[in-house]
């Protein structure tokens, strides 16, 4: 959003032009120029391929650039997977690397659920991605399946025991 004022600070209400102009290091920008209505223009841009800090330009022909510096990171998480392994007192479950779909590294921090579904019930253990990867230890159990989610995601699903 900005807000076109004069030399004198007022608010400019005859239309201008406004170009904003978001740009991250080694990505194509994307340009937009929007008339301003009553002194204000806004538009609306899809988040950069690549993570890391974009440059966001607000100009009039003329005028001032006024320029922000956002910190863009990764997309929810994309093609999720896991592994799961027994030891004597629990299943140890790990992501494998934690990547949206244009391959950028989901921020350290963001919260996994692993789910465990057993004949005893359910177990739910909320993780925090380090380094990439999140990791967590379940119940120990003789079969049941368990799950792993990030925010509206699902990834694979395993199964672990005998039977069917």
């Amino acid at each position: 959003m900005a807000f076109v004022f004069d030399d004198f600070q007022n608010l400019v209400q005859k239309p201008a032009a406004v170009k904003f102009d978001l740009s991250v290091k080694n990505s194509a920008a994307a340009i937009r120029s929007v008339e301003t209505k009553n002194g204000i223009a806004w538009t609306r841009m899809p988040s950069a391929t690549k993570e890391g800090a974009a440059q966001f330009v607000a100009s009039v022909p003329g005028g001032t650039p006024v320029r922000r510096v956002v910190q863009q990171v990764a997309s929810d998480a994309c093609d999720l997977h896991m592994k799961a392994q027994k030891t004597e007192k629990a299943i140890v479950v790990e992501t494998d690397p934690i990547k949206d779909c244009s391959g950028n590294a989901v921020p350290d921090g963001t919260i996994v659920t692993f789910t465990e579904v057993t004949d005893k019930g359910r177990s739910t253990v909320d993780a925090r991605i380090k380094r990439g990867t999140a990791k967590a230890e379940l119940p120990l159990a003789a079969s049941g399946t368990i799950s792993v989610a990030s925010g509206v995601v699902t990834g694979n699903e395993l199964h672990i025991g005998g039977g069917q």
